[in-house]
């Protein structure tokens, strides 16, 4: 059988690499590009530069679909919430998708979601949507770009969670009753074994998810492809 060919288009470099990882766990051939440099850049695009930044993901989308890929996935919470992505669908003839199709299927069955994110942009665009398709959610969140940073300079994941105010999150999460925290940012993904180590000392009852889990089910489940586990 021919493999399937995907095109993932990220923030920065490092983000690229994690999302290359990403395409690898779904047993496809994967094509990646990149959209700024560094966090810093990013920040400032998603702030600054909005139209600017939708004009390169949809000419790097468009590049992709014509060289035969047969999907899309724009690995980037806080990007996905700062662009039209829905402009960007009408655009296209293969899917796009993005961790907002995760965030979908959860927003049916929790109420109350902790989400930490690399910037404000992310944060708010994640309690826009999933408000939206639960009237009854409420969001507490925490963003903080020095965690992407620490996480691109290759600092441990437990030195990261200590000194970035974390371990305060997820205490504030614990007494707030929230039923599950989002890792709302996909170079979160390098810390979800750490955070998973402390929730289960701690006891903590909420689950935590990020988007290399969450996504690859929603991606499976709409391709109807058979994924390595």
């Amino acid at each position: 059988m021919k493999q399937i060919k995907a095109g993932l288009i990220a923030a920065t470099p490092v983000d690229t690499r994690f999302g290359l990882r990403f395409l690898n766990t779904l047993n496809v051939e994967g094509f990646t590009d990149v959209l700024s440099q560094n966090p810093e850049e990013q920040n400032y695009l998603q702030l600054h530069g909005k139209d600017e930044l939708e004009k390169r993901c949809l000419k790097k989308c468009l590049e992709f679909e014509k060289n035969g890929v047969q999907f899309i996935v724009l690995f980037c919470n806080s990007l996905s919430s700062a662009i039209d992505v829905d402009r960007i669908r009408k655009e296209l003839k293969i899917p796009l998708f993005t961790p907002f199709d995760f965030y979908r299927e959860l927003a049916g069955i929790f109420h109350h979601f902790g989400v930490v994110t690399a910037n404000s942009t992310g944060l708010l665009g994640i309690e826009n949507f999933i408000t939206k398709q639960n009237l009854q959610a409420k969001i507490i969140g925490y963003a903080n770009l020095e965690i992407v940073r620490q996480i691109e300079a290759k600092i441990l994941p437990e030195d990261i969670i200590l000194n970035n105010g974390l371990i305060d999150f997820l205490n504030i999460c614990h007494v707030s009753n929230v039923e599950i925290l989002l890792l709302g940012c996909t170079h979160y993904s390098y810390l979800y074994k750490e955070l998973i180590r402390i929730q289960k000392m701690k006891n903590y009852s909420f689950e935590i998810k990020d988007i290399d889990h969450g996504l690859k089910k929603v991606i499976q489940n709409k391709l109807h492809t058979k994924i390595i586990s």
